[in-house]
């Protein structure tokens, strides 16, 4: 998953539904950063070789699936004083990498997720939309660890 980032938040999308009784808030955040080989790494092995397509303009832009990636995020702001803050669960919806208009600089990629919305989240994100923050995210286990002496 991916290392540290330094990134800037351009959209936080929040939904509320209403299923039958059941109430679900939920959140899609966008992060902008640039594409660098850390990061293509990361989200894929086929996408080091789209950098570079991209970086040379074979391609303009790229829509990257990345439904299977779970983690947890770490978000801290730059330069101010505000809290860091942590989204325990969430899921990878899609990323989208575009070309730089000059060859000098790395191509751009948006980097869409999806969370179940808490009130923490609800208070700390709109604060912090447009700002660069250092994000971390770290793979999620979804599954349990069972050891050889839980089976006997």
């Amino acid at each position: 998953m991916f290392k540290e980032f330094r990134s800037t938040i351009v959209a936080a999308n929040f939904k509320v539904k209403n299923q039958k009784g059941n109430i679900r808030r939920t959140c899609e955040l966008t992060f902008e950063t640039d594409l660098t080989e850390d990061i293509a790494r990361a989200i894929d092995k086929k996408a080091k070789g789209w950098r570079a397509d991209l970086k040379s303009g074979a391609m303009s832009k790229i829509n990257i699936p990345i439904s299977a990636i779970a983690c947890v995020v770490d978000m801290h702001p730059c330069g101010g004083e505000d809290q860091p803050h942590q989204i325990p669960m969430a899921r990878g919806i899609e990323a989208i990498a575009t070309s730089a208009d000059d060859e000098e600089f790395d191509p751009r990629i948006k980097i869409k997720i999806g969370f179940r919305l808490r009130r923490e989240d609800a208070a700390w994100i709109p604060m912090q939309l447009g700002n660069v923050i250092d994000v971390t995210m770290k793979k999620a286990q979804l599954s349990l660890v069972v050891s050889d002496m839980a089976l006997n």
